[in-house]
């Protein structure tokens, strides 16, 4: 449990940073959270296919970078429906879906830095 709280700590401290980085107010409430993981799977998406039209990308690379975007867009979809269903709410299991498509969002970023930064 200590380790689990350790790396829930770690990445909240990364996922405030990179808030920070794209101009973004930290996110306070969840859905909030939802509206900035929505936002960020779009500047994700947009930067990609700029690398790749400037060939500073290769395709594969850029499947890749996609691929993490569809993946939290689906966690962040079904953390959407989970957190506000009139029904069969799930606020604790749509918090961990979300926090896992957050991740998904901070290694696509992560990646997309590391090619930025190349020459």
């Amino acid at each position: 449990m200590r380790q689990l709280n350790k790396s829930f700590f770690l990445f909240s401290v990364v996922f405030l940073v990179s808030c920070t980085q794209l101009g973004l107010e930290k996110p306070d409430t969840t859905p909030q959270r939802f509206a900035y993981a929505i936002t960020a799977i779009t500047n994700i998406r947009e930067q990609t296919v700029q690398l790749l039209s400037n060939k500073r990308i290769e395709v594969q690379d850029a499947r890749k970078v996609q691929d993490l975007a569809d993946i939290a867009r689906l966690g962040i979809e079904k953390a959407i429906d989970l957190y506000f269903s009139k029904t069969n709410s799930d606020k604790p299991g749509a918090l961990r879906m979300l926090e896992s498509a957050e991740m998904a969002i901070m290694e696509a970023t992560d990646f997309i830095q590391k090619v930025q930064k190349r020459p």
